[in-house]
């Protein structure tokens, strides 16, 4: 009863506004209008395959377009670190740019250069992508420097010292970016004491201390073929896409540990409770 009168209450004092500020509303009219939904439903087709490997490929065609982007996913992040090496899925990130058994980091640079193309990777909790974004020409090219640093970086010691630098400063920035800091807060309240909980970019400690085979050991149990999916979208042939995965991906490693059975060694549990910040 109370709850009625509340309610009541409260729909009285309320009144639609004859010339409501169309900033404040979710459609361009108080009344939503008729969505047209052509695009979405004329999107193109989703295509999937799964080698023998375990290497899935998905791609979408858009032959129209002059420009791709290809990729790979890896379900591996920073959820699946051990507590000592916390920090080192972000490390690797870094690494594989640095340098193959056939090119070297300035070589990487200049041939994505060369083609007009955009190389990039990040690091998230539970994924890792690498992608490059390339016009329909360099697709085989973009997709050939993704499987040499997948397969063949070298880390070196001296790039692993420079980078570890790199990434010491990296996080003196993100400490200043509030957003950044309340995300992790919010992880390290919401799962306290798990591998979710903690940060992408580990403690500075950490970063300092980790190895090459922690680096080399994180890569042969996480970046398996079965735990990564090959895509591309664009100016892509779905078939091209997958004989290129097949003749490019082959030294894939090949560690049987799938995520569910790590999420079974570390679980996650969310916990309820609260946090302030003085920022």
């Amino acid at each position: 009863m109370a709850y009625d009168r509340i309610a009541d209450a409260v729909n009285a004092r309320v009144r639609r506004l004859e010339h409501p500020d169309p900033r404040f509303l979710r459609y361009a009219s108080p009344v939503p209008v008729h969505v047209d939904h052509t695009a979405i439903l004329e999107a193109p087709e989703t295509r999937v395959t799964t080698l023998d490997n375990g290497l899935r490929v998905a791609t979408e065609s858009s032959l129209s377009s002059r420009t791709a982007t290809v990729g790979v996913w890896i379900d591996a992040g920073s959820r699946y670190e051990t507590e000592e090496a916390a920090g080192v899925a972000h490390f690797v990130e870094h690494m594989l740019f640095k340098g193959t058994g056939t090119r070297s980091a300035g070589q990487l640079e200049q041939e994505i250069e060369d083609m007009g193309g955009h190389l990039n990777a990040y690091t998230s909790r539970e994924q890792t992508t690498y992608y490059a974004k390339v016009l329909d020409k360099d697709v085989p090219r973009a997709m050939s420097v993704l499987a040499d640093i997948l397969q063949d970086s070298k880390l070196e010691d001296n790039r692993i010292e420079r980078e570890r630098g790199v990434i010491l400063r990296e996080m003196e920035e993100v400490q200043g970016q509030s957003e950044e800091v309340i995300f992790d807060h919010l992880h390290a309240t919401a799962f306290q004491y798990t591998s979710l909980g903690r940060p992408i970019l580990g403690s500075a400690d950490n970063v300092k201390s980790i190895t090459k085979k922690n680096l080399i050991d994180y890569i042969q149990k996480h970046y398996t073929a079965s735990r990564m999916v090959i895509t591309a979208a664009g100016a892509v042939k779905h078939d091209d896409i997958v004989q290129q995965a097949k003749e490019l991906f082959k030294s894939l490693p090949t560690d049987p540990t799938t995520t569910n059975m790590l999420v079974a060694e570390q679980p996650a549990i969310f916990t309820g409770s609260e946090v302030c910040i003085l920022l």
